[in-house]
């Protein structure tokens, strides 16, 4: 599958932001898990490093997750343990994707060399960037500076 293909599926997508964000994020993990190179490799990740990486609310991600996994958009690998993450890859199989709601994807035979099996892979945590200062603390630090000084 070539990128510009992806891009071109990518396009046609009718997403929510958060969907937008939630698969940026999980791409992103991907990206740098591969030094800058696309690793088809599943990432470590849960609902709070979603979170922690968008700043969308948990609710938001949780839907935004079952959507994008109803839509074969995302992949997840269940670890099988309560206190660990699930892992999340890019589908990067676009003719599997469902790419509005009302339609269905072509069916296909699955392909097990896009996706490692789970003991080949790497289970180290990708360190995810700081989250933005929320605005309203921010503007309140702001002001009270100028307040204070003022």
């Amino acid at each position: 599958m070539s990128s510009s293909n992806i891009a071109d599926k990518l396009a046609q997508l009718q997403l929510s932001g958060a969907q937008w964000q939630i698969l940026a994020a999980i791409y992103g993990s991907q990206l740098r898990q591969g030094n800058g190179e696309w690793q088809n490799q599943p990432c470590l990740m849960s609902f709070s490093g979603l979170k922690g990486a968008t700043d969308v609310s948990p609710r938001h991600v949780a839907r935004a997750v079952k959507d994008l996994l109803g839509r074969n958009i995302l992949r997840r690998i269940p670890s099988g343990n309560t206190n660990l993450p699930n892992l999340f890859y890019f589908n990067s199989d676009y003719s599997t994707w469902v790419i509005s709601k009302g339609t269905k994807p072509t069916p296909q035979v699955p392909s097990t060399a896009s996706v490692p099996p789970l003991a080949e892979t790497e289970l180290t945590p990708q360190p995810l960037e700081p989250a933005p200062e929320p605005q309203a603390e921010r503007i309140q630090a702001e002001f009270a500076i100028v307040y204070l000084s003022g």
